[in-house]
């Protein structure tokens, strides 16, 4: 069996990091947390995943949290001190080509009052969207209002014969 490295996503709080481990329908998960190194292995399918990353800073291996999800294995990773958002993942500033953002999860350091992600759902939902709003309210067709088709045959057309060619 050939040891893959995954694919990793993550999103910067000011207090946690949100990293999202893709190994799809994941068995015999192991994660490690200490200090700042995160180690990982899985079995997904006919592949073994193995990862091993040193943090950018030290977290709270006892308040972090892990869960498996269908396609992914998502870690909600307390740091120990609050303060700015970490400006990578990794310690190093070397370009890991299987670490890349998470734009799902990514809000803007300002704007971090207003982040209302919840680590805990269990997937996405139409209705979370508001689909409800794309769709006409439904009714008979005559209280459908759609357009007052009286008063355009009733409004009087300007004269436009005076007008030069």
């Amino acid at each position: 069996m050939s040891v893959h490295v995954p694919h990793v996503l993550w999103a910067p709080r000011a207090d946690r990091v949100y990293v999202t481990v893709e190994v799809p329908d994941a068995t015999d998960v192991k994660v490690s947390l200490d200090n700042s190194i995160l180690k990982f292995s899985a079995t997904g399918g006919e592949n073994k995943y193995e990862l091993e990353l040193e943090l950018f800073g030290e977290i709270n291996t006892e308040k972090s949290k892990w869960k498996v999800s269908g396609r992914s294995i998502d870690l909600n990773i307390e740091r120990t001190e609050s303060g700015e958002f970490w400006p990578r993942l990794t310690k190093s500033n070397i370009k890991n080509r299987n670490i890349a953002v998470d734009w799902s999860k990514w809000i803007d350091e300002d704007d971090e009052e207003e982040d209302n992600y919840d680590w805990n759902q269990s997937g996405g939902d139409v209705n979370d969207f508001g689909m409800d709003n794309f769709y006409p309210p439904q009714g008979d067709e005559d209280d459908m209002v759609v357009g007052n088709d009286e008063d355009e045959e009733d409004e009087e057309k300007p004269d436009l014969s005076d007008l030069d060619k």
